[in-house]
């Protein structure tokens, strides 16, 4: 179990060497973020991942072969593989999710919040997550996804799938198609 902290992972925190390759790793976690209620969240548990909490690197972050399970009750920026992308190229490959992920956004399968203007290439990739519900109010600017959550620049995502009997939740979102 992790409490309130800034940045989390079942594997790495933070990383922010000039090029990271995080390879063959696999865990099941329970991420809990306490709270008294909505004032007391802020800050607490973001930038959470099953795999990588977040990346940083000055050129590239590849994390391929990976896989994670278990629950994350957190704040915002959280994902089964990665929950934030804050600099350089992220590529993805050959990952799988099955976490539960409770949060109030920027929540997703793979990946929860990659910073504009980034490139992210996700390949071969499933995000199978029970359930993932975002109780964002709408002042906030990061979406929630059953892939990705919020992600802009260049992406290229291929061969990845979510789970049909995926439980989604955005009170500003809706998923219709498996295509999303």
């Amino acid at each position: 179990n992790a409490y309130s902290c800034n940045c989390s992972a079942g594997v790495i925190a933070y990383v922010g060497m000039p090029e990271a390759l995080i390879s063959k790793c696999s865990t099941n976690i329970n991420f809990v973020c306490e709270t008294t209620g909505m004032d007391d969240i802020h800050g607490k548990l973001s930038n959470t991942g099953g795999i990588v909490g977040t990346c940083s690197p000055a050129t590239s972050c590849t994390i391929e072969n990976c896989s994670s399970s278990g629950s994350m009750n957190v704040w915002q920026c959280a994902a089964g593989i990665i929950g934030r992308h804050e600099k350089g190229t992220l590529n993805i490959t050959n990952c799988y999710s099955t976490s539960d992920i409770l949060g109030y956004s920027g929540l997703g399968g793979i990946i929860g919040q990659s910073k504009s203007g980034l490139t992210v290439n996700i390949t071969k990739s499933f995000a199978w997550n029970p359930s993932i519900v975002a109780f964002r109010d709408g002042n906030d600017k990061y979406s929630s996804a059953a892939f990705a959550g919020c992600i802009s620049g260049t992406n290229t995502i291929s061969g990845c799938f979510r789970s049909p009997d995926l439980q989604f939740s955005d009170p500003f979102r809706t998923i219709q198609t498996h295509a999303d």
